[in-house]
């Protein structure tokens, strides 16, 4: 067999593996591809892909930079795009994917691609664009309508979001998570008896899905079924066992309800059992009120995945809920350092009033494109300097197209409270809680303070 028909035997395996989520054998299939191809562009490309999904980020983006410098595919821009978003590099991401549509500008997976990466730049009409470009282009693509189904929730139009997510069951009736969205999205239309219908024949078809059952539990809990949903609950955590997935799958169920207690415990469950998973770090930490704890667990996973933007940022909250400037400082500096990203260094130099630090690497923020976390840190600047009506012009900026980053409407809640506009103030106090039910950032704590009764 020549060495081009190794290699594609062994992207093919790699590729059957990953379907059935054996992601650690696809890992050692294509390592030893690579022993006889270690030029070869594909392979590097796809055990890329493997250590993406064995959360191995930071590799597997080396890998996929080293495959692209061997050869330039579409395809390899999107999975760059993929570990990137694990990364919470969003800018880094909406790049890669304009640079996928920019070499296969016809296929309608990466203007969904892109589509989900605007959504999560909190960028909800470009988002909504671009998902409908890609539905021009594939217009039974399940991952094309999912995509549009969603950008629509997050503009408020249910009837379009439930119309694609029945679609895309109609598609793929055999898929859990489709009922799981369909689900989600009558319950925020409040048609609850539709969405338990839909949740208990999506259990019937799929018994052992953990996010099913804990959905299911959650909105039975909720509409007052409380033995019914204590009976799901039981069910699910003995189908459980000492899967670490299991476990995270439990507590991002929880979470996708904002059903707190629930989260906090499986997450912590999932933790216990995994400690350098970065994701699930993250999670826990998030909902720990012994933020020392949390910190310790964060530590850990900074530890695989140093790199890992949303770490970076839990720890930086935790730090500065601490009021450990010093340290948050250094955190953020160590991150500039290795991904030449100033705004987490800029905003904990604002919120601990270093105003001559600031002026150092104000210029590098400067020459950093214009976007939304532009945009925030400029804010920050503007507050820490006292000057508010700068300061509510850029966090209008954020917020202008429908954005639900809580930590700017904190902002833009501070300095609407300095300039006596304190019922503009209280909207974006509640616009806080709408578009973050775990935010206990500094400038929401600061927005609180402020709107107490004197």
């Amino acid at each position: 067999m020549s060495i081009f028909d190794q290699t594609t035997a062994a992207i093919e395996r790699a590729k059957a593996l990953v379907k059935l989520r054996r992601y650690a054998e696809s890992k050692v299939v294509l390592e030893k591809a690579l022993l006889i191809a270690p030029d070869d562009g594909d392979l590097i490309a796809e055990l890329a892909r493997s250590h993406y999904h064995l959360a191995d980020y930071d590799p597997a983006l080396q890998l996929i930079d080293r495959a692209l410098g061997i050869k330039v595919a579409a395809w390899m821009y999107r999975v760059r795009g993929m570990i990137l978003t694990a990364l919470c590099r969003i800018d880094d991401t909406i790049e890669a994917v304009e640079k996928a549509i920019e070499l296969a500008p016809d296929l309608g997976a990466h203007h969904a691609a892109l589509a989900k990466a605007l959504r999560m730049d909190r960028r909800a009409e470009a988002a909504l664009a671009a998902a409908r470009r890609a539905v021009e282009l594939d217009p039974e693509s399940t991952f094309v309508l999912r995509e549009l189904g969603q950008c629509a929730f997050d503009v408020g139009d249910l009837e379009l979001a439930i119309k694609c997510a029945r679609r895309v069951l109609e598609l793929a009736p055999d898929e859990s998570s489709y009922h799981s969205n369909l689900a989600e999205m009558l319950v925020a239309a409040s048609r609850i008896d539709e969405a338990l219908h839909v949740l208990r024949n999506a259990v019937a078809r799929n018994p052992t899905d953990l996010w099913l059952l804990m959905q299911l539990a959650i909105e039975l809990d909720r509409a007052g079924h409380q033995e019914e949903s204590r009976r799901v609950e039981d069910g699910a955590v003995r189908l459980a066992g000492r899967k670490f997935d299991n476990w995270s799958d439990l507590g991002a169920a929880a979470e996708s309800r904002e059903d707190r207690a629930r989260a906090e415990k499986y997450f912590a469950r999932a933790h216990q059992l995994k400690p350098s998973d970065p994701d699930s770090a993250a999670s826990y930490a998030t909902f720990l009120d012994d933020h020392d704890v949390g910190l310790e667990a964060l530590e850990r996973a900074l530890a695989k995945a140093p790199t890992h933007q949303q770490l970076t940022g839990t720890k930086l909250s935790l730090l500065k809920q601490l009021g450990r400037w010093d340290e948050a400082i250094e955190t953020a500096t160590a991150y500039y350092e290795k991904t030449q990203r100033v705004e987490p260094l800029i905003s904990a130099l604002a919120s601990a009033g270093r105003l001559d630090e600031l002026a150092r690497y104000e210029p590098v923020l400067e020459q950093t494109k214009d976007g939304h976390d532009k945009y925030e840190e400029q804010g920050n600047i503007a507050l820490a300097r006292g000057q508010w009506t700068l300061a509510e012009e850029k966090f209008r900026l954020v917020l202008k197209d429908g954005s639900s980053c809580c930590c700017s409407w904190a902002g833009l809640g501070v300095a609407l409270c300095e300039q006596g506009r304190r019922e503009e103030a209280q909207a974006c106090e509640r616009a806080v809680a709408k578009h973050s039910w775990t935010c206990r950032c500094v400038m929401g704590n600061a927005l609180r303070k402020r709107l107490e009764p004197s």
